[in-house]
């Protein structure tokens, strides 16, 4: 899980693997992800509880110099 600038953690109402983490750079994108992980979950988008997106702060962190 890196690269984005942002991240989706997206929970489900489903027993089986309920919660999904993704990462992505613009807005535009969520729609196709939450689509394609529901598709690989046999899961309908009325099954989504709740998604959570904040900054993905792992790849935004400054590196420090040895």
């Amino acid at each position: 899980m890196s690269g984005g600038k942002w991240m989706a953690e997206i929970h489900y109402r489903t027993p089986i693997d309920p919660d999904v983490t993704v990462t992505f750079d613009e807005f535009a994108e969520l729609g196709r992800i939450i689509e394609r992980c529901g598709i690989e979950r046999h899961a309908d988008w009325h099954e989504i509880e709740n998604i959570t997106i904040t900054l993905n702060r792992s790849t935004r962190l400054p590196q420090r110099e040895k």
